[in-house]
């Protein structure tokens, strides 16, 4: 019984590390689009004003 508790323990971390590593790369690759969209739109603004 320990030893399927264990194993259950396991693969939820192993599941949570997995899906924490495509998360982080989700959201650091939304907030790099996100950032370069900005930067551009204030680029432009600002070629606009000048």
């Amino acid at each position: 019984m320990q030893q399927t508790e264990f194993l259950v323990e396991k693969w939820l971390i192993y599941l949570f590390i997995y899906l924490f590593k495509h998360f982080y790369f989700f959201i650091v690759w939304e907030c790099t689009i996100n950032l370069c969209a900005n930067v551009i739109k204030f680029h432009f603004l600002l070629k606009t004003w000048i």
